[in-house]
This record gives structure tokens, sequence and C-alpha cells, in this order.
């Protein structure tokens, strides 16, 4: 099961979910600035939520 139909069962069942997967090449790093920017962004954001 990829993490997207994962998240799209997650979602069905009510949950709250974040989802991001990097598409650009197989690499978990970031390939760029802008797209390191993301993902920090994104971990805040997790992080925000979870303050909440």
């Amino acid at each position: 099961m990829s993490r997207a139909q994962m998240a799209a069962l997650l979602e069905a069942q009510k949950h709250d979910v974040l989802v991001y997967e990097n598409n650009a090449d197989d690499h978990a790093d970031a390939a760029d600035n802008k797209q390191q920017a993301l993902m920090g962004a994104l971990a805040c954001a997790f992080l925000w939520r979870q303050l909440k």
C-alpha cells in the first residue's frame, strides 16, 4: 500500500493526515533550497498542530 493510499484510507476514517511525497527523486533529502524550505515549513506545521 502506498503512502497516498494509506493517507486516503485514514482520511476516510476521519483521521487528520499530513502527507508529503518527494517525487523529484528517490532520495529522502531536499534537492534544492526551495524544497528544503518547503520540508521545513511542513515540519513546523506538523509540530504546531501537535502543540495545539
